[in-house]
C-alpha cells in the first residue's frame, strides 16, 4: 500500500475532528476577545473598536492555522459590525465611514491571517527539518562512537598482544 495515500486517508479521517477543533479555537479566541474588550471599554472608553480583534485572530492562527483565524475573524468582524456600527447609513445618505472602516479592517485581518498563518507553515517545516537533522547527527554520533570503540580495541589487541598458551601433550608428560 503507498503510503501517501495512508496519509491522506488518515488525513481525510480525521478532518472533522481539525474541523471542531479549529471552531473551538476561534470561538475561544472570539470570547477571549470579547472579554478583553469589554474589560478595556469599562476602564478606557472611546478606544478604537478594532483593537483587540487582530491579536485574537492572530493567536487562533497560530494554534489552530488559518482556518480557525478566519473563523475568528468573521465572529469578530460580525461583533463589531452588531455592537460597535449598528449605523450602515449615512444620515446624509450613502454609505456610512463605518462600513468603510469595516471593510479596510476586514482587508487587513485577511492580511494578518494570511501572514500569520505562513509564518506557521514555515516554522513547521523548519521544526520538521531541524528534528531531522538532529536525528541524523545523531545516528553519526553513534556511528563515530561505535568506529571508535572498535578502534580502542584494535589499538589494546596491537599493544598488549595475548599470550598463547599450547596445552602439553600426553606424551611429553609421561617420560
Amino acid at each position: 500500500m503507498d503510503k501517501t495515500f495512508l496519509a491522506d486517508d488518515l488525513t481525510l479521517r480525521s478532518a472533522p475532528r481539525q474541523f471542531a477543533g479549529d471552531w473551538l479555537i476561534a470561538g475561544l479566541a472570539t470570547l477571549g476577545a470579547v472579554i478583553a474588550r469589554l474589560a478595556v471599554e469599562h476602564v478606557v472608553g472611546g478606544v478604537a473598536p478594532f483593537v483587540l480583534t487582530f491579536p485574537a485572530v492572530m493567536i487562533a492562527t497560530l494554534v489552530s492555522g488559518g482556518r480557525a483565524g478566519a473563523i475568528a475573524a468573521v465572529s469578530l468582524q460580525l461583533l463589531t459590525i452588531r455592537y460597535v456600527f449598528p449605523n450602515w447609513i449615512s444620515p446624509r445618505g450613502g454609505v456610512s465611514i463605518d462600513l468603510a472602516n469595516v471593510i479596510l479592517s476586514t482587508l487587513a485581518l485577511a492580511g494578518t491571517i494570511w501572514a500569520t498563518a505562513s509564518y506557521r507553515r514555515t516554522a513547521a517545516v523548519l521544526r520538521s527539518r531541524c528534528e531531522q537533522q538532529v536525528h541524523t547527527l545523531s545516528l553519526l554520533n553513534a556511528e563515530m562512537d561505535h568506529r571508535t570503540k572498535n578502534n580502542y580495541q584494535i589499538a589494546a589487541g596491537l599493544a598488549c598482544p595475548p599470550v598463547l598458551v599450547f596445552p602439553r601433550s600426553r606424551s611429553s608428560t609421561r617420560t
